[in-house]
């Protein structure tokens, strides 16, 4: 049986099951206020109703502090924060890019797990970000990945090999704790169009005068 068949892969329920055994070992902890104890779960809870989906969509794994009042799932702090992608999606994307020998690239990866494209990419990018120590650069023009991405990967492989069937799901967990918690998940993306970036330039090297005002 392919490792990719397990549960997690395919249901989002156990999705965040898997990611709260991974990230919250001794129990869940509230992002807000730190709180250990008094975090309870909040059963059968629905999004507002909307044209996909009408009676809501189940917000799996949502807790609520009894000290802050504070409502969260295992996503909080994590670059699966504000990503409309399913969480079993990503556990897919993560186990292909750190499993593929050669690397993958995001059209091949947007068709493996049947995902929009420009999400897909958006998802390949954040986990290679991550798998860069110490650095939330993007990669270079023209690369896929860099350097520390390669290694990682590598490492990856080498400790599934080593530990045999029993070792692709250690080393996943591994690489789920590390990627997921990364200072990648707080990238954000430039608002001012590249267009009045250049001209912005343009107007202060002299090459373009500045319009009288």
């Amino acid at each position: 049986m392919s490792f990719l068949s397990a549960k997690h892969f395919h249901n989002e329920a156990a999705a965040f099951a898997e990611l709260e055994s991974i990230l919250w070992p001794k129990g869940p902890v509230c992002p807000h206020c730190g709180a250990r104890n008094r975090v309870y779960e909040l059963k059968d809870v629905r999004s507002k109703p909307s044209i996909k989906n009408p009676k809501g969509a189940p917000r799996y794994g949502l807790k609520k502090c009894a000290h802050c009042h504070w409502q969260f799932t295992v996503r909080a702090g994590t670059i699966f924060e504000n990503s409309h992608a399913p969480l079993h999606k990503w556990f897919q994307a993560i186990h292909l890019i750190c499993a593929s020998k050669k690397g993958i690239s995001s059209h091949q990866l947007h068709w493996i797990i049947e995902t929009d494209y420009n999400s897909t990419w958006r998802m390949a990018r954040r986990i290679r970000k991550a798998m860069q120590p110490g650095s939330i650069r993007p990669p270079m023009p023209g690369k896929g990945e860099g350097k520390n991405t390669r290694t990682q990967r590598r490492k990856f492989i080498d400790a599934a090999r080593e530990h045999g069937a029993d070792g692709d799901a250690a080393t996943f967990r591994k690489a789920v704790r590390r990627i997921a918690i990364a200072p990648a998940s707080k990238d954000k993306v430039a608002k001012k169009p590249v267009a009045g970036r250049l001209s912005s330039e343009l107007q202060a090297s002299g090459v373009v005068s500045r319009p009288d005002r």
